[in-house]
């Protein structure tokens, strides 16, 4: 049986907010669900921390994920889902199912206007799919929008044309003679 082969790639999620930046797990080994970093935003744009397609906004406007063409989602969320429901202080900038790149503005937040209404609005940077991740590397210090890295991930990665190939080779089935059928 062939084996299909793995390659490793890797990408960096880049921070959604100017601020100061802490991982909240930190180490989390390979087969956890998820690694995260918080960051104490000192303005209030909000932007994509990855290349992808925009796949949620909270009903709120104060959270939204991101899919990489990897299949990798990234969540982004300001304070915490207590925000009040009418989504006051939180502005939309881009709809869900647009295709969003590193640095486009994603949320407005009125960060003194919030803060005057004693709302959270400590940001948290998340990467929820783990399948196939071999390694994230969570960073701390300052950090501005859309320019600095708060983690790096390393991940195995086969070609689709090629699992497709070697899964089709082993769903053949053999006769008593070896003849392929």
């Amino acid at each position: 049986m062939t084996e299909i082969a793995e390659k490793k790639r890797s990408f960096e999620i880049i921070s959604p907010v100017t601020g100061l930046c802490a991982p909240l797990i930190p180490d989390s080994p390979p087969d956890r669900l998820q690694s995260a970093v918080a960051i104490d935003p000192t303005n209030g744009n909000i932007v994509s921390p990855i290349t992808g397609d925009l796949i949620y906004t909270s009903p709120t406007n104060n959270a939204f994920a991101v899919r990489t063409d990897d299949g990798f989602t990234v969540r982004v969320i300001v304070g915490d889902s207590g925000v009040e429901q009418d989504g006051r202080g939180f502005t939309k900038v881009v709809q869900p199912g647009e295709r969003v790149t590193v640095g486009k503005k994603v949320l407005v937040a009125d960060l003194e206007a919030l803060r005057s209404r004693n709302r959270p609005v400590l940001t948290t940077v998340l990467l929820e799919d783990r399948e196939n991740v071999e390694r994230v590397e969570l960073y701390e210090g300052d950090v501005e929008a859309g320019t600095n890295a708060i983690m790096s991930v390393v991940y195995s990665y086969s070609n689709p044309a090629e699992q497709k190939r070697q899964a089709q080779r082993r769903s053949q089935v053999t006769r008593g003679n070896g003849a392929m059928l």
